[in-house]
């Protein structure tokens, strides 16, 4: 017979920062197959375009910080996120250069 397997620790969690880097650095390793894969992914029954401000509350930059910055999510068919862009504030006119790149 067997020796049980050990119990796991479901106590554990990696630090904010720790887990923050680690698919930081995941992310360019592979960024180029990640991009090649996203690609790939086709919306052809649903679009789906929200403003989110609580996103980009703590993101520091002249361009976004006190104006209102929105995070602009455009999403496809089961969820599936085709963009997420940083944008000044909720008119459509910057959603132009987001679709086009979806598009």
């Amino acid at each position: 017979p067997r020796d049980p397997f050990p119990p796991f620790l479901t106590h554990y969690f990696p630090k904010c920062e720790h887990l923050t880097m680690a698919l930081l650095v995941d992310y360019w390793e592979h960024k180029a197959h990640l991009s090649r894969e996203l690609r790939a992914v086709l919306s052809s029954h649903a679009s789906a375009v929200d403003h989110q401000q609580k996103v980009v509350k703590r993101t520091r930059g002249e361009g976004v910080v006190g104006r209102g910055g929105q995070a602009l999510t455009v999403c496809g068919d089961y969820g599936t996120i085709c963009g997420i862009y940083v944008v000044p504030d909720t008119f459509l006119m910057w959603a132009d250069n987001a679709m086009r790149e979806i598009v």
